[in-house]
């Protein structure tokens, strides 16, 4: 299955998902939204200004999804973005019981956001509860799941158990506590660590492509925590929205916003 038959699932077949957020109390909140829209940049819901959920959404920029119906079942993690009205007309079409209960002129307090940047591998499968450490490279089966669908379903014995506790298996993403870390993420992460420790009293660059807040604790964080505790190093982060760097790092750190494409193609031509 493709990325658009995923977001097609999702928008046309399950339709109604639990959203959470964190509430001013600190503590999650969840709330069923509907899932309206979909294109190649994302999902697409919609809340009013002057709820609870609109602030938050607003503040926090992130949100867990999840939903099941039947024997499909979807969990993501990933970033938000207030688009105001964009697609809110095509949205509304796409989904006449919106009218009823937006009337009237009280459809101007609506306003759109887009779900996108989900994380995670999505060639590869793993126990949903983990109970062992080892991820299942999937491809070959989704093929067969693409050509078997009708109508976004596919045929029971398709549908993949977990071959030591015989539970549901579900996509290796690092969207809850148990996302497994198989021996190929640990010989990489061994190989990372020895290139740091072979290089710590050297020079080094550390370029920084594309990472947000979706998952800082992974890149991000740790690059910044480098710079910090190695006079040596330097950071090049490049991201669309996010490109802000520490002012304490100097002439050490450079954040370059737009387009990664674009900002790669002015570098080259500035150093060739």
């Amino acid at each position: 299955m493709t990325k658009m038959d995923y977001l097609k699932l999702l928008v046309d077949e399950i339709h109604s998902t639990t959203v959470a957020t964190i509430g001013s109390d600190g503590h999650p909140q969840t709330r069923i939204i509907d899932m309206m829209y979909y294109d190649e940049e994302g999902v697409y819901f919609l809340t009013a200004k002057g709820k609870a959920f609109y602030d938050q959404l607003m503040e926090q920029q992130y949100v867990a999804i999840s939903a099941t119906k039947d024997k499909i079942a979807v969990s993501l993690r990933g970033k938000i973005k207030n688009i105001g009205k964009k697609n809110l007309d095509i949205m509304f079409e796409k989904n006449p019981y919106m009218k009823k209960i937006y009337p009237g002129d009280t459809k101007d307090a609506i306003e759109v956001f887009r779900l996108y940047e989900a994380q995670g591998e999505y060639g590869k499968i793993q126990c949903q509860k983990a109970c062992h450490s080892k991820t299942y490279d999937a491809k070959d089966l989704f093929r067969k799941m693409d050509k078997a669908r009708r109508d976004c379903l596919i045929p029971s014995e398709l549908v993949p158990k977990c071959p030591v506790c015989g539970g549901n298996m579900a996509m290796n993403l690092r969207c809850d506590n148990y996302f497994v870390e198989d021996e190929a993420w640990h010989e990489a992460a061994d190989r990372y660590a020895g290139f740091l420790e072979q290089h710590k009293d050297k020079k080094v660059v550390l370029l920084e492509l594309g990472v947000g807040f979706n998952t800082p604790i992974i890149i991000r964080f740790p690059f910044e925590k480098m710079v910090r505790e190695n006079s040596s190093y330097s950071l090049i982060r490049l991201n669309m929205d996010e490109a802000v760097v520490p002012e304490s790092f100097g002439e050490r750190a450079i954040g370059i916003g737009g387009d990664m494409a674009k900002a790669i193609t002015d570098i080259r031509g500035l150093v060739l």
